[in-house]
């Protein structure tokens, strides 16, 4: 994980590692990777930062019907479809995550 933090997501080189491991929905997933698939139907109420200084954007790839409430880290609540990717956008002076629409 180290590795990851150290590039900051640098993408093009031998060493690109762009995709974290694979994450079960729960209470709290911890972030690592600039994209990560997400499997299970739970409710993510936290997302830990890979890295303490972290801003910016992440995409998840939920396979199931998985939901974010707003008891944790999170500044909107979301529900995904099955196979349905969506991107989330860290606002440090919040201390929030929220999704991107496009």
């Amino acid at each position: 994980m180290s590795e990851a933090l150290h590039q900051r997501w640098t993408i093009g080189s031998d060493h690109n590692q762009v995709w974290g491991p694979d994450l079960v929905s729960g209470a709290a997933i911890a972030i690592s990777h600039r994209y990560h698939v997400v499997s299970g139907a739970g409710a993510v109420a936290n997302m830990t930062l890979p890295y303490p200084t972290f801003s910016g954007e992440i995409t998840l790839l939920f396979l199931g019907a998985a939901t974010t409430v707003l008891t944790g880290n999170i500044g909107i609540a979301v529900t995904a479809t099955p196979n349905q990717a969506i991107n989330f956008v860290y606002n440090p002076a919040l201390a929030k995550w929220y999704p991107v629409k496009y």
